[in-house]
C-alpha cells in the first residue's frame, strides 16, 4: 500500500460499532459542522450507511467548516493515543484491520511479504529464546509521545515494563523493511528519532543492509556479506548474525 494512503477509515471501521467511535470522539464531533447533503449522499452510497451514519462519518473524516461549495481540502482528524485506545476498546475496527497510528494519523499497514516473514520469524525466535516474553515482543504496539502507536517487528522493553510500553521503556526496536520501506525510512523513522527511541535497527531487505541508529543518530551501516554481528547497547546479551537474517529471508545475494 503506498505511503500516505488515506482509506483505513472506510475499510476498517466495523459498521455495527460505528456509533461507538462517535462516542469516543464525542467532544470534537459535537463541535464539527455537518457537510452538505450531496456529500452525505456520496458517503451513504459508497459505504452503505444510514443517513445518520453518513452525517457522522462525514464529520469524523472531514472535520472542516462547511460551505455549500467546498473549495479547500480539509485537514484529516488528528487522533490522540487516548482516542485511538477508546476506539479499539469499543470494537470500532474490524478484526482483520491492519493499521497503525503515526503522528496522529491512521495508516494502512502493507501486506507482509514472504522474505519479511522469514526475517521477522528468525529475529523473533532469537530474541524470545534469549530474553523471554517478559522483555521481547513482536509486532505489538509501543506508545510514542507524538500521538503514535507503531507496531515494530521486534521490540525489547525494560524488565517490568507493561506489555504496551512507552518509548522511554523500550531498549531496542527492529523494523524489517521491504514493502513498507518508504515509510520505515521516512516518517516512521523521524517519529522514532524525535520521540527519543534509544536504539533502532532497520533491516533493509531491498538494499540488503542494516542501519543502526542510537540516540537519534545513524551510527553504522552494515551490508550483507561482511559477517556483521549486531548487538544493542542496552541488550548486550543478544548477538545477531546479520547474514543469517538475510538467509532466513531467503533472499539471493544482491
Amino acid at each position: 500500500m503506498p505511503d500516505g494512503h488515506r482509506e483505513p477509515a472506510r475499510r476498517c471501521l466495523a459498521e455495527p460499532s460505528f456509533k461507538l467511535l462517535c462516542g469516543a470522539l464525542a467532544a470534537p464531533l459535537a463541535a464539527a459542522p455537518a457537510y452538505p447533503v450531496d456529500t452525505h449522499a456520496t458517503v451513504r452510497a459508497t459505504l452503505r450507511y444510514s443517513d445518520e451514519q453518513a452525517v457522522l462519518f462525514s464529520k469524523l473524516t472531514l472535520m472542516a467548516t462547511t460551505t455549500q461549495e467546498c473549495t479547500e481540502v480539509p485537514a484529516p482528524h488528528h487522533w490522540t493515543v487516548d482516542e485511538y485506545h477508546r476506539a479499539i476498546d469499543g470494537g470500532v475496527f474490524t478484526d482483520d484491520c491492519r493499521i497503525e497510528l503515526l503522528h496522529g494519523e491512521l495508516f494502512d499497514m502493507p501486506p507482509i511479504s514472504e522474505p519479511h516473514i522469514g526475517a521477522v520469524g528468525y529475529l523473533t525466535w532469537l530474541f524470545f529464546t534469549q530474553l523471554g516474553w517478559q522483555r521481547a515482543s513482536s509486532q505489538t504496539p509501543i506508545i510514542l509521545p507524538s500521538d503514535g502507536e507503531p507496531e515494530p517487528d521486534v521490540a525489547v522493553r525494560e524488565l517490568g515494563a507493561p506489555s504496551k510500553p512507552t518509548v522511554a521503556q523500550v531498549q531496542l526496536v527492529i523494523e524489517v523493511s521491504q514493502t513498507s520501506r518508504r515509510r520505515d525510512l521516512g516518517s516512521k523513522l523521524e517519529d522514532y528519532l524525535r520521540d527519543g527511541l534509544r536504539e533502532l535497527w532497520i533491516i533493509d531487505l531491498v538494499e540488503q543492509c542494516a542501519l543502526i541508529y542510537r540516540n537519534g543518530q545513524l551510527v553504522a551501516r552494515h551490508p550483507r556479506g561482511v559477517s556483521a554481528r549486531l548487538s544493542a547497547e542496552l541488550v548486550p546479551e543478544v548477538t545477531v548474525e546479520l547474514d543469517q537474517v538475510f538467509e532466513a529471508a531467503r533472499l539471493p545475494n544482491a
